[in-house]
């Protein structure tokens, strides 16, 4: 919804720029580069449902595995487990957690190597290098958990496989058993 009112402005700026000479023309453009360099828009295209749900992006630079991972689990949780919603009540509202911790992770992150850059070496360097290892790990850990949990919940709505017809085996059993009593008899 949000990207269809960005668009819808867009649109509207580019038609009055054309009319008017050009000049908010140059407006689009500028308007458009503060969507593009915030992230918002980046963010409505490759994450349409955190986009939907409010999610905000400071910046650019962010944790775009994650949060790609997680509109993933969003997406399966609600095309594949929609008849199953009182199997994971609270759900929606972990993934969108989830999301947001990566991003507080990012921000940390980004503090951190910007810290670094001018960090002297001692035990002030050594801690900052500690949470940037920190922040990162935490990153890939929570992109690992969202790829896996949509896995499972893709798993869990699949069908069981056909189980095999037990009744040819359990007839040549049948013959087997009743051939050996025979035997066993004469």
């Amino acid at each position: 919804m949000r990207l269809a009112y960005r668009v819808s402005i867009e649109i509207v700026l580019l038609v009055a720029g054309a009319w008017a000479g050009g000049a908010a023309l140059v407006l689009l453009w500028v308007a458009a580069g503060v969507l593009w360099s915030s992230g918002e828009l980046r963010l409505a295209i490759r994450c349409p449902r955190l986009d939907r749900l409010g999610l905000r992006v400071a910046a650019r630079k962010a944790p775009w595995e994650a949060l790609a991972a997680a509109d993933a689990a969003l997406g399966t949780l609600e095309r594949d487990l929609g008849h199953f919603r009182e199997f994971f009540p609270g759900a929606r509202r972990e993934l969108i957690n989830a999301a947001a911790r990566a991003l507080e992770a990012q921000r940390i992150l980004l503090r951190t190597e910007a810290g670094l850059e001018e960090a002297p070496p001692g035990e002030g360097r050594i801690l900052l290098e500690a949470q940037r290892l920190r922040s990162m790990q935490e990153i890939a850990g929570l992109t690992l958990s969202l790829r896996e949990l949509r896995a499972r919940l893709i798993a869990s709505t699949q069908p069981l496989p056909a189980a095999i017809d037990p009744t040819p085996g359990l007839r040549a059993l049948e013959d087997r058993t009743s051939a050996l009593s025979r035997e066993l008899q004469s």
